[in-house]
């Protein structure tokens, strides 16, 4: 039996939205749940409570820590952030090895 990993998005822009439809194709390819997206983390106040494909906002970035058992995937990366996303993950205090690399089953690289 497989055991599911639970997983939060760091962001909730574009690219976190592309990774929750990477996490219903993987599970769909897969024929198992092997992720389900628990939620979004996002510091902006505009976003709290708010939901996107079906996945709501649980909490800011500090609140990583409250989720023992989940796994993180990196959203963040816009325009407004991108030179200071290493420093903003660094302030979750998630060790790095709590962070997954989801591939698309349908990724091609030629």
């Amino acid at each position: 039996m497989y055991k599911t990993k639970q997983v939060i998005v760091f962001g909730t822009n574009g690219t976190a939205t592309d990774i929750v439809d990477t996490v219903r194709e993987i599970n769909r390819v897969a024929k198992h749940r092997m992720f389900a997206c628990m939620g979004f983390l996002d510091d902006d106040p505009k976003h709290r409570s708010m939901i996107y494909d079906d996945v709501r906002v649980i909490g800011t970035l500090k609140k990583a820590g409250d989720y023992k058992n989940a796994y993180f995937v990196n959203a963040i990366g816009s325009t407004n952030n991108y030179w200071k996303r290493e420093a903003i993950i660094d302030s979750s205090h998630v060790p790095r090895d709590r962070f997954v690399t989801l591939v698309h089953p349908t990724a091609n690289i030629s």
